[in-house]
């Protein structure tokens, strides 16, 4: 055992003796991230540096055989000192995810063989080393976890840091994973071939290649199937043939690391049989082009589809079908589809044109050229059960929205959110359900401020409670205690701060709660109050009878209130509220979303 480790250690230490530079830059950041552990909006800081870092690392690792290696000692250095300058947040950024991807295949096709079997065992290598050096690092944080876990029970310390956990984590994955990737990388033994044929004989022979034979029989029994009922393929298909295109495109080139490879009389022809399914997918693609239009998931789909055809097609031509003809078409179509190509802004500019003519077609713009709520509303009545074309428009007007800015979205249609037009309320003169929100930023002015004593931003979403808001006791477990309240603690920072009755009833004989109650402890003033009951003060307020039903219009004029409900001491503000009416008690508060909570 102490033989092993001993070798271990030895690789190990060869490791960072042949990558001088890789190690120094990984312990780096490592020692940066550290002292941060388990603080988030520090660490957002350094986002940038953990962005570039395992760009960097691979770039470096790929460079080591060259005599550019030393040279590039100034890319780590430039990251160190410049990553603050640089002002866009990369993790959100799609081109250096595009970036990203492009390094990892790299690294993966790291020495580009055209004979397809020494590329294809260079990459299985490669991720193998990958997946145990993650799974190395994650037993080293466990170890960490565990001896510290340990160590606080054994010995009473009741209080202790559980940061420490956050700073295992960031050293098992920033140190410990590199690091360990670098180690099995130098160990190229003379039976890695003959560990991966044990593995994939019993892996590919007897599970992924016959799954894959029964999927494509399952495809081609479909296309029977839609044949003899005389149907045409629908947009779902392509959620079931792009995987098959791109798990069968692997398997079949993991088949020539086998030296007993079965079912060779489907490899044989499975190029072939894969046409009919990349067909299907570029039909779907075309169904939902046709249909929904541009999205940047299904350019995206697109893209994936042109890099499958051209794959495929390689393959078709016995001189071109080369494994890393396949990671250079990929690296290829990812650069332009990001840098050439602007797959968010096509998909905006494509959705908003097909808004802007669907509402004119409909006449569904008023005379300052505005949505028209109303005639939206009974357009979607008149439609009735045609959910497809119902589908349609709220696709359109969702994803316009979501695109949009808020202020951007109110000025160009009149209306603050998709939410107003898409809700699932009744289209009748009297709404049982009516949903009204404020989905816009909290921008309060000094003069708003000016007699307010604490202002306490709270986001949390509560829902009338049901008879399932019990809690069994654990004396016995068909007895339940029920929900008295919901709401926040703040001497104890408990969101689910709920309390329950201190006697119990069998479980099955509770109903549901009548009554909707949050409170607020742990601040002076505390507030307790009843939703249904500032509701009902509302509609008084406005002379409304709350046990009568309501034109939407009628309901509206009372949505500021709604949405910024007096509690006397304080004012709680709502992003959204949903009303539910019941017969014979009138409307109720279904659920509703809290945006912030202002004390007088």
């Amino acid at each position: 055992m102490f033989d092993k480790l001993k070798h271990f250690g030895t690789m190990v230490k060869n490791a960072i003796i042949q990558h001088p530079i890789e190690i120094l830059f990984v312990t780096y950041v490592t020692s940066i991230l550290l002292p941060y552990g388990g603080e988030y909006n520090s660490l957002k800081t350094f986002q940038n540096l953990i962005a570039l870092a395992p760009i960097c690392f691979i770039v470096l690792y790929l460079a080591r055989s060259t005599k550019a290696y030393w040279l590039l000692i100034l890319l780590p250095i430039a990251i160190a000192l410049f990553f603050t300058e640089i002002k866009l947040e990369l993790i959100k950024d799609s081109r250096y995810w595009a970036v990203m991807l492009c390094t990892f295949l790299c690294l993966i096709s790291q020495h580009w063989h055209k004979n397809n079997t020494y590329f294809v065992r260079e990459t299985v290598n490669k991720l193998v080393n990958i997946g145990f050096a993650f799974v190395l690092a994650t037993i080293i944080f466990a170890a960490l976890s565990a001896i510290t876990f340990a160590i606080t029970k054994l010995f009473n310390l009741n209080s202790y840091d559980y940061s420490l956990f956050e700073r295992f984590w960031i050293f098992s994955i920033v140190w410990a994973f590199p690091v360990l990737f670098l180690t099995l990388e130098h160990q190229r033994s003379a039976d890695d071939s003959t560990y991966l044929n044990r593995v994939g004989e019993m892996l590919l022979n007897w599970i992924l290649s016959p799954a894959l034979i029964i999927y494509t029989t399952i495809i081609y029994a479909y296309v029977v199937y839609i044949i003899i009922r005389g149907e045409m393929p629908n947009g779902v298909v392509a959620n079931v043939a792009f995987p098959y295109l791109t798990i069968g495109l692997a398997i079949q080139a993991v088949q020539l690391l086998l030296q007993n490879a079965k079912w060779q009389w489907f490899y044989r022809y499975y190029v072939y049989l894969a046409l009919l399914p990349l067909a299907l997918v570029w039909y779907a693609i075309y169904i939902r082009l046709s249909n929904y239009g541009l999205t940047e998931a299904r350019i995206y789909l697109a893209i994936g589809a042109i890099t499958l055809s051209i794959c495929y097609g390689l393959l078709l031509v016995q001189r071109f079908a080369q494994y890393r003809l396949f990671s250079a078409v990929s690296i290829a179509v990812i650069l332009i589809s990001v840098f050439v190509l602007d797959p968010q802004q096509m998909a905006i500019k494509d959705q908003t044109q097909r808004l802007d003519r669907y509402l004119k077609e409909h006449n569904l713009l008023d005379k300052n050229n505005k949505i028209d709520k109303e005639a939206v509303f009974k357009h979607k009545q008149s439609l009735d059960d045609n959910r497809a074309e119902i589908e349609r428009f709220n696709s359109m007007v969702s994803y316009v929205a979501r695109e949009f800015h808020s202020e951007k979205f109110k000025e160009k249609y009149g209306i603050e959110s998709s939410y107003e037009l898409i809700s699932e309320r009744d289209y009748n003169e009297n709404p049982r359900i009516f949903e009204t929100s404020d989905l816009s930023p909290i921008r309060l002015t000094k003069t708003d401020m000016e007699n307010v004593k604490e202002f306490i931003v709270l986001e949390r979403r509560f829902y009338r409670p049901t008879h399932i808001y019990t809690r069994r006791t654990e004396e016995d477990r068909n007895q339940c205690q029920t929900l008295i309240y919901q709401g926040y603690d703040f001497t104890t920072n408990e969101f689910n701060a709920d309390n329950y009755t201190k006697t119990a009833q069998a479980c099955d004989e509770i109903k549901a709660p009548t009554e909707f109650i949050i409170a607020f402890k742990g601040i002076e003033p505390e507030i307790q109050f009843n939703i249904d009951d500032e509701v009902r003060k509302i509609f008084d307020k406005h002379n409304l009878d709350i046990t009568q039903t309501h034109q939407y219009e009628v309901l509206e004029n009372i949505k500021s209130d709604l949405l910024n409900i007096d509690l006397g001491s304080a004012v709680l503000s709502l992003s959204d509220i949903r009303l539910q009416f019941e017969d014979n008690i009138g409307y109720m508060v279904d659920n509703f979303s809290m945006k912030y909570l202002m004390f007088k």
